[in-house]
C-alpha cells in the first residue's frame, strides 16, 4: 500500500506496515485530531497523526491511515464530535468499527468507544501497566515525556486539566483494546471497496 506524506505533514510513521501484521487504529478529537496505530503483536506504537482539521476530513484521513495498515480495527472515540466521525465512517462502510468488550454477562462487540469518568482511570491503568513492564515501544520523544507525566499516578487530574494529553488517551484507549481483543493470526478477508471522495488531503497542521 502507498500512503503519500508530504513533507512537514501531521503524520508520523515509524514502522510501515507488513503484511502479516495485525492493527488497531484508534482515533479522537480533544484539542487537537488524534489518530494512533499500534502494532498488536509487539504493542509498537507505529504511526501517529495531529491535526486540528475539520472533524469529516479528519474521518476521511483516519481512514486512509487504517487500510494502510491492512485494513486494521479502526475504533473512534465519540465523545463530541467524534460521533460525526464515526457516522461519517458507517456511512462509507469501513468494515472494522467495534471491537469485542468482556462484561459480566458475557462477550459484545460495540462499535466505537466512548471514553466516561467511571473508565477514564481503568484505560489510563492500562497504558501505565504497558509502560512500567516495558511492553510497550514508543519512538516518539514528545509522547515519551507526555506518558512520563501520569506514570505512578491515575492520571485523572491530569487528563482533564492539561494541554496536549489526546495522544496519551488514544494510546490508553489502544492498550486496553488490545488486552481486550488480544494479537490473533489474521485470517484472509475480503477487501471492501472503500468510498472516500476522489480529494487532494493536506497533512499540514492547520
Amino acid at each position: 500500500p502507498v500512503l503519500f506524506i508530504p513533507p512537514g505533514g501531521n503524520l508520523k510513521i515509524w514502522e510501515k506496515p507488513i503484511p502479516e501484521g495485525s492493527y488497531l487504529t484508534v482515533g479522537l478529537i480533544g484539542q487537537k485530531n488524534v489518530a494512533i496505530v499500534l502494532n498488536k503483536k509487539t504493542n509498537t506504537l507505529v504511526a501517529l497523526h495531529k491535526s486540528t482539521i475539520p472533524p469529516l476530513d479528519f474521518s476521511v484521513e483516519i481512514e486512509r491511515l487504517a487500510r494502510y495498515y491492512n485494513v486494521s480495527h479502526l475504533i473512534i472515540d465519540k465523545r463530541g464530535d467524534g460521533a460525526a466521525v464515526l457516522f461519517d465512517l458507517q456511512g462509507r462502510y469501513y468494515p472494522l468499527l467495534s471491537a469485542m468488550r468482556h462484561k459480566t454477562e458475557g462477550i459484545e462487540y460495540e462499535i466505537g468507544w466512548e471514553t466516561k469518568s467511571e473508565n477514564l482511570p481503568v484505560v489510563l491503568a492500562s497504558v501505565v501497566k504497558y509502560a512500567n513492564s516495558r511492553y510497550l515501544t514508543i519512538y516518539d520523544r514528545e509522547t515519551i515525556l507526555d506518558l512520563g507525566r501520569i506514570i505512578g499516578t491515575d492520571g485523572s487530574q491530569i487528563i482533564t486539566q492539561s494541554g496536549d494529553i489526546d495522544t496519551i488517551l488514544a494510546l490508553a484507549i489502544g492498550t486496553y483494546l488490545c488486552e481486550e481483543n488480544p494479537y490473533v493470526i489474521p485470517k484472509q478477508r475480503k477487501e471492501q471497496k472503500s468510498r472516500i471522495p476522489y480529494r487532494v488531503f493536506n497533512y499540514q497542521a492547520r
